[in-house]
């Protein structure tokens, strides 16, 4: 796993295909292995480096970064305390619930973070209090799942189910 360290390192990179790559990376090992989850977790910027590309002005890196987190936080409580407790971590995610691109679809970005936030929630308690009293995440939340299940009433192909 000492890769894992060098795509940790890509995310401080000042090149856009580097910080769409890396938490893409991060995100299909986390996925793969609970082991994997808990070791990118304890690496030195590995949590920061994400959050960090949360505010990026590049919606790929976005989308990537908010996949990686809700990848390292599902089923992984160290993790899940560990973003929580990043600063500019609730914040990046909930204003990525309110990103949107042409059209008035449900961008993969807000799905991202939604699921982040879900993950970060799922086991702790303190986290859901943490989230619950950040008033635009529950705002961005209730907003998104107005909006995801008025597109899928319609019949859309965007409708995840």
């Amino acid at each position: 796993m000492e890769w894992v360290g060098g795509v940790v390192d890509q995310l401080q990179s000042s090149s856009a295909s580097q910080q769409r790559k890396a938490p893409s990376t991060l995100a299909d090992a986390a996925e793969q292995c609970p082991e994997t989850r808990e070791h990118i977790g304890k690496l030195p910027g590995a949590i920061a480096g994400l959050v960090a590309l949360l505010s990026s002005g590049d919606t790929a890196v976005q989308q990537n970064a908010a996949h990686a987190l809700a990848c390292l936080a599902r089923d992984t409580p160290a993790n899940e305390d560990g973003i929580a407790a990043e600063p500019g971590a609730i914040e990046g995610l909930t204003a990525l619930l309110f990103s949107r691109e042409a059209g008035e679809h449900v961008t993969d970005a807000q799905v991202a973070a939604a699921k982040a936030m879900v993950h970060l929630t799922a086991g702790c308690a303190a986290n859901r209090a943490r989230i619950g009293k950040e008033p635009a995440a529950v705002t961005g939340l209730v907003a998104l799942l107005k909006q995801q299940r008025a597109t899928c009433a319609v019949g859309s192909s965007h409708c995840p189910v």
